[in-house]
């Protein structure tokens, strides 16, 4: 059941004082309001199918379709789009010129389209607005996979605060940050130390990313202290350091480059399959806190997650005083609800995601959040930017995977240098080859040295060193094996 977002009608209360300031100004005076479908308009006669009273709901027992009922247009009838301002006002939008006669209008009427009608006192239609969706298909006849009973006016809210996430988002145009956090696996005993530099220019399409993990030592491969000399006891046993792993991913319109610390490789955009695991080194920080573990880990980009929002249908949606909003999505098969948290007053930031699916013992109850998000912001040049991260997932009883992190940002909406978005920006601390992967096949055109800055032209040499040793092996073996067979044929003859 559609909540009510703004609580005891205020919603319904602020688009009729709306809609009676237009036609105060215009001469009229307001009477009723009503979603309908258009049937036909011909000439003054708008034929219309009622769908629900606008009237305090006073005839919400007689729901569904009513009989067609007959119109007619007002001298002074206009047909607009719909707007929902920021204070939650439902304004006319956008008017359509020539009213009824409008192409886009009549369109609309073939194919069934769902509008909101305003009549006067003498039952004359003085205004038309699209509504909703701008699906012309009726809703009874789409049924996705989510549940929902949205209304009309929660409906409008929803679209007002998608809106609202993608400007202040998008808000974040370029910039630099560092985080520092751990990440925990149920399989590790202890968590792994993260650390993460991330520079940004979306309008031109760059995102530069590094990460290095320190891993512990593994304690059942530390060295044993023998027992049996004397000697020995006076050693001290092998220090086993902790392994950093670190990763650069570089994405540019003309090229995608992947930094892994023994080489790096450069594809087109266009090869879809290795961006698409390349981007698993990287996140998009306007996305942050608006998914689950699956998706950060694919480093699924704020636009694609938008979208997906965009498609999809809450089951209901909220707003407290304080002006949080609360939007619940739940999903059919397999059963899960999806719930995210977000401050309108924080630039419509997203401070909390949660899944969970249903409890195993009581069916009609739902279980703990198998997946939670936990995101706080701040105020940095003017526009909201997120300050701590925590993404935790169960796995089993008392058992999550988890990632916690604090960002310190450098820069926002500054010129980042655009050697930052190259390989010659990178740390590289031992001798590395640089390969083409663009035509799917790898080719060595540089070798980059820690004693030479930047990139030299590879040698003979140094393109056999490339290779990995194991396909040396793998040819030698058989170079063996061919020269053991010509011995023993020619000991047989001879």
């Amino acid at each position: 059941m559609a909540l009510d977002i703004c609580g005891k009608g205020e919603f319904t209360m602020t688009f009729r004082i709306a809609v009676a300031c237009v036609l105060a100004g215009s001469g009229f005076v307001y009477a009723d309001e009503f979603y309908a479908t258009i049937s036909k308009v011909d000439g003054q006669k708008i034929f219309v199918v009622r769908e629900a009273k606008g009237k305090d709901g006073a005839d919400k027992e007689k729901s569904g379709r009513q009989p067609e009922d007959i119109l007619f247009a007002s001298n002074a009838i206009k047909v607009f789009r719909p707007k929902v301002e920021r204070n939650q006002k439902v304004v006319s939008g956008e008017e359509l010129f020539g009213g009824l006669e409008n192409e886009e209008f009549q369109e609309r009427v073939r194919k069934g389209g769902y509008f909101w009608l305003t009549t006067d006192n003498s039952n004359r239609v003085l205004e038309i607005r699209f509504f909703g969706s701008n699906s012309t298909k009726r809703p009874e006849t789409i049924r996705p996979a989510m549940i929902s009973d949205l209304s009309q006016k929660d409906s409008q809210a929803y679209d007002y605060v998608l809106a609202g996430i993608r400007e202040n988002r998008e808000k974040m145009k370029s910039g630099m940050f560092r985080a520092s956090g751990h990440q925990s696996m149920p399989s590790s005993e202890a968590p792994f130390e993260l650390k993460l530099y991330c520079a940004f220019d979306w309008p031109s399409g760059r995102l530069r990313f590094n990460g290095s993990r320190e891993l512990p030592p593994n304690q059942s491969r530390q060295p044993k202290v023998r027992e049996k000399k004397a000697v020995d006891e006076a050693k001290e046993p092998m220090k086993v350091e902790n392994v950093v792993q670190k990763s650069g991913v570089v994405f540019t319109p003309k090229e995608v480059i992947e930094f892994t610390g023994k080489t790096i490789r450069s594809f087109s955009p266009d090869q879809n399959e290795e961006v698409k695991g390349i981007k698993r080194r990287a996140f998009d920080i306007r996305a942050l806190g608006m998914y689950g573990h699956v998706d950060f880990l694919e480093g699924i980009w704020f636009e694609d997650t938008w979208k997906r929002y965009k498609d999809r249908k809450p089951r209901d949606i909220q707003r407290d005083a304080d002006g949080t909003w609360k939007i619940n999505w739940e999903v059919k098969k397999p059963a899960l609800l999806e719930t995210l948290w977000l401050e309108e007053t924080k630039g419509f930031s997203v401070t909390r995601h949660e899944i969970r699916g249903k409890d195993k013992v009581d069916k009609l109850k739902w279980a703990e959040p198998m997946i939670t998000s936990h995101v706080t912001w701040t105020l940095y040049e003017s526009v909201w930017v997120p300050k701590t991260f925590v993404l935790q997932t169960r796995v089993g009883v008392e058992k999550f995977m988890k990632f916690v992190f604090a960002i310190e940002w450098e820069s926002l909406n500054t010129v980042i240098p655009d050697k930052v978005f190259t390989v010659d920006d990178f740390e590289i601390s031992k001798r590395t080859a640089f390969l083409d992967m663009k035509t799917g096949h790898p080719i060595v055109v540089d070798v980059l040295n820690t004693e030479v800055k930047g990139r030299s032209v590879a040698t003979k040499t140094e393109v056999y060193d490339s290779v990995s040793p194991f396909v040396w092996m793998f040819f030698m073996n058989i170079a063996l094996v061919a020269f053991i067979l010509v011995c023993v044929r020619y000991k047989r003859e001879y």
